[in-house]
Parts: structure tokens; C-alpha cells; sequence
């Protein structure tokens, strides 16, 4: 993307594309994390329990995902932060991909 940039392809369809897979990349992201943390509330992982000497104790912490901090919110415990993000980015490749074809109309006008 960043190529078609320095070339000076801002609305090119190549640069739109890769803008748009970025958007739904995102909204990807929050559909499987989503589904991820729904599914471990309703079916916590039972962790493996092994046979240690006497002595030896294992301690097992929670891991936490990182959110993005500035397009973070929650309604009923869901984070719609990558929802969001994904959303305004497809909507800005899909205003560049209008761009682009006015672009490519004018340069066609005589």
C-alpha cells in the first residue's frame, strides 16, 4: 500500500483494495474474538492438571488481550472497538474507491 503511495497512486484500485482488506480484516478480528470469549464464557477451558513431586506447585495466570484503547467500548460486556475501526476503514476505501473513479472520469472529459 504504502508502494502506491510513494508512486503517487492514492486512488488507485490496488491501494482501495488493500485499504478495504484492511477494514475487513478488523471486523474479522472482532468476530472471532468475540465468538472466542463468548464461547470460553460458556465453556471455560479445564486446564491439565500433571502429576508434580512433592513441593513443586504450579501457577497458572490469566493471559489478557490487548484492546485498542481509543476506539474501546462496551455495551453488555462486548468490546465493538475493532467493529468500529473496521467499519470507518471500509467506509474510507469505499469513498477513495468513489474518488478514484472520479478521478478516471475526468481524465477521460475533453
Amino acid at each position: 500500500m504504502f508502494g502506491f503511495y510513494e508512486r503517487g497512486l492514492i486512488f488507485a484500485s490496488e491501494a482501495v483494495r488493500c485499504i478495504k482488506f484492511l477494514g475487513l480484516l478488523c471486523v474479522a478480528q472482532w468476530i472471532l474474538g468475540t465468538t472466542y470469549h463468548i464461547l470460553l464464557k460458556y465453556y471455560p477451558i479445564i486446564p491439565f492438571q500433571p502429576t508434580l513431586p512433592p513441593g513443586v506447585s504450579v501457577t497458572v495466570k490469566e493471559a489478557t488481550i490487548s484492546r485498542m484503547g481509543f476506539f474501546s467500548f462496551d455495551i453488555w460486556g462486548i468490546n465493538f472497538g475493532f467493529l468500529l475501526a473496521g467499519t470507518v476503514i471500509v467506509l474510507i476505501a469505499w469513498i477513495m474507491d468513489e474518488g478514484r473513479k472520479i478521478q478516471e472520469e475526468q481524465e477521460l472529459t475533453v
